[in-house]
């Protein structure tokens, strides 16, 4: 992370900042990785049980847009579940 913003950077040392990908991958790992969820024709599908690291017990993402519909997706245990805001 890299003042005054904060950014993320590819080291603690290097000066080239906004290392996007990182950023995406890491919003992918948490948004289909953990949640069990993939994006398909049809919206948002649940493809396989959530994995959340061993010490998170919960996971909540509150309204996230996809397709033109928002929703906030739960995550508990091996379960998640995607509910229309």
């Amino acid at each position: 992370m890299r003042p005054p913003f904060y950014a993320l950077a590819e080291t603690p040392r290097n000066d080239a900042v906004n290392f996007l990908t990182g950023a995406g991958g890491f919003l992918q790992q948490v948004i289909y990785g953990y949640t069990g969820l993939r994006l398909t024709d049809a919206g948002l599908r649940s493809v396989f049980r959530p994995v959340l690291p061993s010490r998170i017990t919960k996971l909540v993402l509150r309204h996230v847009s996809v397709r033109g519909k928002t929703y906030d997706i739960m995550v508990e245990g091996d379960s998640a579940r995607f509910v229309p805001r």
